[in-house]
């Protein structure tokens, strides 16, 4: 086993892979920018023969959802043992899925949430409450002073999370679904 390159966010992730495609990719689900599930699913679009790993250390079953959701076939908590990290990547490696018995309990005993448990962050709902009140998303960097590139990432994972194709729809089911209640 080699490792080939780390990356210090998503996108220098996206571009080492792009540039040197490798068997295997671990990722935190925690980087800077993008989340995990994000990266992971851009990865999969750019290198989908690479197999992908979500590390976290998070114990939160969406998490969980959206890596698999991803594109992941390796889901590993940061608490295990670092043999387990190694064993995954193998796993993955020779086409295998490596999801513990505890994940996999956690994954078959509590579906993906429905339509009505979005899991939005407080940003995410912020930029989805600026999006209803027609703001453009130079206008949303005005109002809560962030980068255009994080605008556009938050509008992205609002759009994934309620499985919207435009900000109009997202906007709509929100509505529909009671989330711009105040």
């Amino acid at each position: 086993m080699t490792v080939t390159g780390w990356a210090a966010d998503g996108a220098d992730a996206v571009e080492h892979v792009t540039a040197a495609p490798p068997d295997v990719v671990v990722l935190d689900y925690r980087l800077p920018g993008d989340d995990g599930a994000t990266v992971a699913s851009r990865l999969r679009r750019i290198v989908p023969a690479a197999a992908l790993v979500m590390l976290t250390g998070l114990q939160d079953d969406a998490v969980l959802h959206e890596a698999i959701g991803a594109g992941c076939t390796g889901f590993v908590s940061k608490d295990e043992a670092f043999d387990e990290l190694v064993g995954a990547v193998r796993v993955v490696r020779d086409g295998g899925a490596a999801i513990n018995a505890k994940h996999m309990a956690r994954l078959v005993a509590k579906p993906r949430p429905s339509s009505r448990q979005r899991n939005l962050t407080a940003r995410e709902n912020d930029v989805l409450k600026l999006l209803a009140s027609g703001s453009s998303s130079r206008r949303i960097t005005d109002t809560v002073f962030i980068s255009l590139n994080t605008v556009r990432n938050h509008v992205q994972r609002v759009l994934r999370k309620l499985d919207a194709h435009s900000r109009l729809e997202a906007v709509a089911i929100a509505r529909r679904e009671g989330l711009l209640d105040p």
